[in-house]
């Protein structure tokens, strides 16, 4: 199975780079409940220790998320634990950076029928809990008069602080970029930086993945010129693709996306995942390899840590005739979270 290590050594440099840390789970100890800390869901952090101190004495933390909505998949479920025992546990305020127009594009969707999936989108993030959330849509029209407020002053100055060079720099732009990229850019930053600038003595923490690097980087210039405080941030490892393991399963779909509420035939997908497995009698005598099989990749971070400890032991020990049989005990319980929702 692979290691959140093993995950750091491969991007070593480029999260060094970016000022980033290996994250420990330890930091949290006595904070929060939920097991999706351990469960190989965070690979680095960048200010998170820092933003945890500062809330153990006694300061607010908000955290931010932006997305597009679509169709939940199975990596939402992720965001929903973590973002669970961040308002639960910590009594963390939500952001959510939702891009409607862009969804709408992307799915050439009405804003009706947008706005009716991010509902459901919502759903899936939060469950119930929709407490101490703050809105900011890509379509001002859709924002409270405050929020948009806040958010086209913090948009003024982002945008006003970045220059050609910083995106040439770092995302490796050209003259031939279009001006809409560098817009989008600086919107999604903005909201990154939104708490922290609107309440000046909180802490805001931000999820993003490896491939987001460069707008870290981003935001930590802009920051710095603005003489603020720089948001924190935590890597997640990708969930990967039912048929790519380089790929996020959030880029694929269709028969390589794992989706929420589409019942038994997902779940059917989901037991063709390639194995670590040997001949059966090889399966035996020396067990599975659990480092090789995509199938355990995708479930470690969805199942409880200790039913994933229960299998890579079955597996390993041969305990199982075939990796059918360990792939359909890890498929019912995917099935046991999806239910939970």
């Amino acid at each position: 199975m692979e290691h959140l290590d093993s995950i750091w050594n491969l991007n070593e440099k480029q999260l060094k780079i970016s000022g980033f840390n290996p994250f420990k789970v330890s930091c949290l100890d006595g904070l929060v409940r939920e097991d999706i800390w351990k469960r190989s869901v965070i690979v680095a952090e960048s200010g998170f220790m820092k933003a945890i101190k500062k809330y153990q004495e006694g300061h607010p933390l908000s955290v931010f998320v932006g997305y597009s909505p679509g169709k939940p998949h199975l990596g939402y479920l992720i965001m929903n634990r973590l973002l669970r025992s961040f308002k639960n546990d910590l009594g963390s305020d939500l952001v959510l950076g939702i891009n409607v127009g862009e969804s709408m594009q992307t799915h050439n969707k009405s804003l009706e029928e947008t706005l009716q999936a991010n509902e459901l989108v919502e759903k899936v993030l939060l469950g119930n809990n929709g407490e101490n959330l703050t809105r900011i849509y890509d379509m001002p029209s859709l924002n409270e008069d405050s929020v948009q407020q806040n958010y086209e002053r913090i948009y003024s100055k982002v945008s006003r602080e970045l220059s050609p060079s910083d995106f040439k720099k770092t995302m490796g732009w050209d003259d031939k970029t279009s001006l809409s990229q560098y817009e989008s850019i600086c919107r999604a930053i903005s909201g990154m930086l939104y708490s922290g600038m609107v309440d000046n003595d909180s802490s805001s923490v931000n999820f993003t993945d490896i491939k987001h690097l460069p707008f870290v980087r981003l935001s930590k210039i802009v920051a710095k010129k603005l003489g603020i405080k720089e948001p924190s941030f935590l890597i997640t490892r990708i969930l990967p693709s039912l048929t790519n393991e380089e790929v996020r399963m959030s880029s694929t779909g269709g028969d390589a996306t794992l989706y929420l509420f589409e019942g038994e035939e997902e779940l059917n997908k989901y037991l063709k995942v390639k194995s670590g497995g040997r001949a059966k009698e090889e399966q035996k005598l020396y067990g599975g390899n659990p480092s090789l099989c995509l199938a355990l990749k995708i479930a470690t971070p969805i199942i409880q840590s200790e039913e994933t400890n229960k299998i890579v032991y079955e597996c390993t020990a041969g305990m199982r005739d075939s990796c059918r049989d360990c792939k359909r005990v890890m498929a019912n319980y995917i099935k046991k979270e999806m239910d939970e929702l």
